[in-house]
């Protein structure tokens, strides 16, 4: 099963954290250009998501 985050919801939990992209990156422990296709919307054909991203999101927020 694929996990696709709320639109929006990734920046909602780097702005709760006062965390630049690459702060926010490195607190994940995924590269800036990883973050920021997973903040594009599903639907934009840039956007990719690893699952391997989505895994280290959910082990920091939960």
């Amino acid at each position: 099963m694929k996990v696709i985050p709320k639109p929006g919801i990734i920046n909602q939990l780097q702005e709760e954290k006062c965390m630049s992209e690459q702060e926010f990156a490195d607190f994940v422990g995924t590269s800036r250009s990883s973050l920021w296709r997973a903040k594009l919307s599903s639907d934009d054909k840039r956007f990719s998501l690893g699952q391997d991203v989505m895994a280290k999101i959910l082990r920091k927020f939960s």
